[in-house]
């Protein structure tokens, strides 16, 4: 790893070690010991991708924040790492549902504006046709 980029949260001989142990952990969710390629969707695979997600919050435990952390995988190129990363699809659904509640709102409140313009509209054309 000739062009590790550094973190404050950790020294640069324990960032090496652990840029390394995390990418291992990562081929073990495509390989076995032996080399041979896992099954998808089998327990081994299964398990190797547990043991990496449990791997990566203890990693990121290390740092001072979670964004530190995914910032550091991404400045060493590691990010496709990051996607294995439980935190991140619970803040990547959290957004989602954030930003589907708020199209909800916007889109009740829309409704709300034509409905009441439909009853006033009906309102008047029924009052000229009783008048007429």
């Amino acid at each position: 790893m000739t062009d590790y980029k550094s973190t404050t949260s950790l020294p640069d001989d324990q960032g090496k070690a652990l840029l390394g142990e995390l990418c291992s952990m990562y081929s073990a969710t495509f390989t076995d010991e032996n080399g041979k390629k896992l099954r998808s969707g089998s327990l081994a695979e299964r398990g190797a991708v547990a043991a990496l997600q449990k791997a990566i919050i203890d990693a990121a435990l290390r740092f001072d924040r979670h964004e530190e952390f995914t910032a550091w995988l991404g400045r060493n190129g590691y990010d496709f790492i990051d996607a294995y990363d439980p935190l991140r699809r619970e803040r990547e659904i959290s957004n989602e549902l954030y930003s589907l509640k708020h199209t909800v709102e916007w889109l009740t409140r829309r409704v709300d504006d034509h409905a009441d313009f439909i009853q006033t509209y009906v309102k008047e054309k029924l009052a000229c046709h009783r008048g007429a």
